[in-house]
């Protein structure tokens, strides 16, 4: 609807309408619960979700370093929309390992023969990432059944190869999914 004049309303400033759920990513586990009456600042849109942004007071005791330092809720829809802010980021992605491959002359951004891991996400998103591994890693990671999840903290190496848009990134630490981690 037009605000007053004709103009359009700030669609980047929301309004939570009613009690409603708070979760880290589309369809992930619930978070909280934010009352009505909360503002807040529209990050993303992803079909019927919208990413937003708080802002409010914590008490100082209540809150500590995050672990590893990476950002956590870095969608792949963000990264290509902005790759200057994310390359180079580390980030938090839970992942669905599908298998290990080696890189060929059609994934440029990956060198000749560097082993990755065929994943799926950033879950839930539909989409694939390519995860490069140290070769000597290579074998273990060959041991995992496909489709087991990974949560994984990785560097942001190119928001989509020249063909597809499949983010590169290198694996930095397993923070879990692996059987006997």
């Amino acid at each position: 609807p037009a605000a007053p004049g004709g103009a359009r309303p700030d669609e980047t400033v929301v309004e939570v309408a009613r009690a409603t759920a708070l979760h880290a990513a589309p369809d992930a586990a619930q978070l909280g619960t934010l009352q009505p009456g909360l503002s807040a600042r529209v990050l993303g849109r992803a079909g019927e979700w919208v990413r937003v942004q708080l802002e409010g007071w914590v008490r100082e005791g209540d809150v500590q370093p995050a672990s590893g330092g990476a950002q956590i809720g870095v969608s792949a829809a963000e990264l290509r929309a902005d790759p200057e802010r994310h390359v180079g980021q580390l980030v938090e992605w839970r992942l669905q390992f599908i298998t290990v491959q080696t890189a060929d002359e059609l994934r440029t951004e990956l060198p000749a023969g560097q082993p990755f891991l065929l994943t799926r996400g950033p879950l839930p998103e539909p989409g694939f990432v390519y995860v490069t591994i140290p070769p000597q890693e290579a074998e273990r990671y060959r041991q995992l059944p496909a489709l087991q999840e990974l949560v994984v903290h990785v560097r942001i190496k190119a928001a989509r190869t020249r063909y597809l848009a499949t983010p590169v990134v290198e694996l930095v630490s397993l923070v879990s999914g692996m059987p006997g981690k």
